[in-house]
């Protein structure tokens, strides 16, 4: 994606454009999910934390502030969530352990 295409479909979000946030969804999703995976270890979490961030940007829309490419803030984006997913995820499993 061309870095004029991205910063029309950013702006058009921010318009609260449904079919720029879908275009994004229909882009990346599949690869975000791929990523996510290789952190959490399960393909359903991985997809809720995909669909997770997704619904934050669309949530924050009007005052999202994107300054690298849609591509490099959804992936940095999904490996922060992912990481805070895995964080979560610790103190459960130490409890399992403890039982």
């Amino acid at each position: 994606m061309h870095i004029s295409d991205e910063d029309d479909l950013i702006l058009r979000l921010s318009n609260h454009d449904r079919a720029a946030f879908e275009q994004i969804f229909k882009t990346y999703y599949t690869d975000l999910c791929k990523f996510c995976i290789k952190y959490v270890r399960d393909e359903q979490v991985a997809e809720e934390v995909v669909q997770e961030v997704f619904i934050n940007i669309w949530e924050r829309r009007a005052s999202l502030t994107i300054t690298t490419s849609i591509k490099s803030y959804l992936f940095t984006a999904i490996r922060n969530r992912s990481f805070n997913y895995l964080k979560l995820q610790l103190p459960k499993e130490q409890k399992k352990v403890d039982l």
